[in-house]
């Protein structure tokens, strides 16, 4: 590691890496927050017409 911070390729590591971790997993936790979100109207309307 100290080998890396010497030669200054850490950071454009780590943010390659953030970017390959963090785009997926936050579309993902995006998508989930949304269909969680969906699933909760339609119970509610349910709920309200009684079906």
């Amino acid at each position: 590691m100290d080998m890396l911070l010497s030669r200054g390729e850490w950071p454009n590591m780590m943010s390659i890496v953030d970017s390959r971790i963090w785009l997926p997993l936050a579309g993902l936790s995006l998508l989930i927050f949304i269909k969680s979100n969906l699933s909760m109207v339609k119970n509610l309307n349910i709920e309200k017409t009684g079906l």
